[in-house]
């Protein structure tokens, strides 16, 4: 599988079978997680201890469904360009 490389730093015990993607959404610093899933929408929830252990890990990782995502993508483009990003952002490596 493409995630057997990816450090094993999180267990879900609820569902075994998210914690490849979670590992490498933490491995890789990913921002999105984007799921229908219950289980791993569930992590996002204050109250959850599973959810407080990934964002121990992963302080900036959301997961949300496609519309909340979609409505992020188009909020995002709604905004106008913030001028002083737009000289820190040529600068940026690819892998920033």
């Amino acid at each position: 599988p493409p995630t057997s490389n990816v450090p094993a730093v999180f267990s879900y015990a609820r569902d075994p079978k998210d914690e490849p993607y979670l590992n490498l959404a933490i491995a890789t610093s990913a921002n999105y997680i984007v799921s229908w899933d219950n289980d791993l929408r569930d992590l996002m929830r204050a109250d959850n201890a599973d959810g407080q252990a990934l964002r121990a890990l992963a302080p900036a990782l959301q997961i949300v469904t496609p519309p909340e995502f979609l409505a992020t993508l188009r909020d995002a483009e709604a905004k106008p360009a913030d001028p002083s990003s737009a000289h820190a952002a040529s600068n940026a490596s690819p892998t920033e």
